[in-house]
């Protein structure tokens, strides 16, 4: 049937039993029943998990044909947070592939181990011939969903050595999270939780994990050998060439301290592994050991874009989560003239002649009191002026378009339209437009 599916020549052999009858169906006859009733196909075949299963390094070896066969062979069990999976000693028979939750490995002496999403567990973890018995115990630390296989089975699908394969994965992720700058400053117990949170995939064609421009909510780490390829547009919006990268390597990571458009995106290679930390998880994991993990981070030559976006949420309080400033706009600078003509006029009419008067020809004392008096009606009105043009604004964010206008000590409004809102944009300008830039 995954012959039929996936391949469409035969990979196996199937022989056929004493008393046994087989019934023959040509391929062409079942092609047209499926597409004649596409539900057919689900039911013939767990596709959910095999497209599941598809993402789960441990079985990245696998073609479309074997992940079928270890789909066949499994079944999903759920546990409750602090149920126990198994113990240590118990005959090493099932092993176990993490859909969703997170599981904890112990055994008195050693360091816990921590797994995630897509993390494989159950082997002896003993790499000696003659291991059969588990050697840590596994718990459910959260509400968690796995597939269940026997490991004699599964070992008859895949043809090689379960236990090396599980622990070169899981080594590979533990190592790769405790050597990453960015957890410097984390407690080795802290980096050695890090891989309970993390989701760890194989990605078998390749897929955007970044969208330049897009909010990102996750760090994400290649792992050691792995490619992944960075592409980027300019300001112009051209497209500038895409470098490629070779694991260890992390991208993303500015997510985990404030939400922001990404700068670049990140092209998994077909076949590459990935460790993704959500900011959620990091948030939980932070609650766990009482201490705001955010701050710990070390980023990367983020320091200005931090800033910067702290000072804009300090300056625009009502942005929104994950709503970031695309363009400011002011009124043209000829408004600006116009509010503060009567400073203007009163300058260059009365103040500046009446300044040059009183220094060269030797005016009366009194005018120096009326120049000061007009000096401070210009710059009051001036500085009036001044405020009120800065204080009105046009703003366009990713989510919708602002506008302000305030009079200092007497009245602030604010308009807002979304964008799916916003159905005419044209403009309209006229020759003072065209000749002064603006419309």
């Amino acid at each position: 049937l995954y012959d039929l599916f996936y391949s469409k020549e035969y990979s196996t052999r199937a022989k056929q039993l004493p008393g046994a009858s087989v019934i023959p169906l040509r391929a062409v006859a079942i092609d047209r029943l499926i597409y004649r009733f596409p539900e057919l196909r689900n039911a013939l075949a767990p596709l959910t998990a095999i497209e599941r299963l598809r993402t789960i390094p441990f079985l990245s070896r696998l073609n479309q044909v074997g992940l079928g066969f270890v789909a066949d062979a499994a079944e999903q069990l759920s546990w409750q947070a602090d149920d126990p999976i198994y113990r240590a000693g118990e005959r090493a028979a099932y092993l176990y592939l993490i859909n969703q939750g997170q599981v904890s490995l112990t055994h008195p002496g050693q360091p816990t181990h921590w797994l995630g999403n897509g993390a494989a567990f159950g082997f002896c973890e003993e790499e000696s011939d003659g291991a059969e018995a588990y050697l840590y115990g596994a718990m459910a630390t959260t509400q968690t969903t796995a597939f269940r296989i026997d490991a004699a089975a599964l070992a008859r699908i895949m043809g090689h050595e379960l236990t090396r394969w599980g622990n070169l994965l899981r080594n590979a992720v533990e190592r790769t999270l405790a050597a990453l700058p960015l957890f410097g400053a984390f407690s080795d117990e802290q980096r050695a939780m890090v891989a309970g949170f993390v989701s760890y995939y194989h990605i078998p064609i390749n897929h955007l994990i970044i969208q330049q421009g897009e909010l990102n909510d996750s760090l994400w780490v290649l792992m050691p050998g792995h490619e992944a390829r960075l592409h980027a547009l300019d300001r112009e919006g051209q497209a500038l060439q895409s470098t490629g990268v070779i694991g260890p390597a992390y991208f993303g990571e500015v997510a985990l301290r404030l939400e922001m458009p990404a700068d670049s995106t990140v092209e998994a290679e077909a076949n590459s592994h990935w460790l993704r930390l959500h900011v959620n998880d990091l948030d939980t994991l932070g609650m766990l050991v009482n201490e705001n993990l955010r701050r710990k981070l070390k980023l990367r030559d983020h320091d200005n874009a931090l800033m910067a976006n702290l000072e804009e949420r300090r300056q625009y309080a009502w942005l929104q989560a994950g709503e970031f400033i695309v363009d400011v706009c002011r009124r043209h600078w000829i408004v600006l003239l116009r509010m503060t003509w009567p400073a203007q006029l009163l300058f260059w009419s009365l103040f500046l002649p009446g300044t040059l008067w009183s220094i060269f020809a030797g005016a009366p004392g009194w005018t120096t009191w009326v120049l000061l008096v007009i000096g401070l009606i210009v710059v009051g009105q001036l500085a009036w002026g001044l405020l009120d043009y800065f204080n009105d604004y046009l703003i366009v964010t990713n989510r919708r378009v602002v506008r302000q206008e305030e009079v200092i000590l007497l009245r602030q409004w604010r308009q807002e339209a979304a964008l799916e809102q916003i159905q005419n944009v044209d403009i309209s300008t006229g020759f003072w437009g065209n000749l002064f830039g603006f419309g």
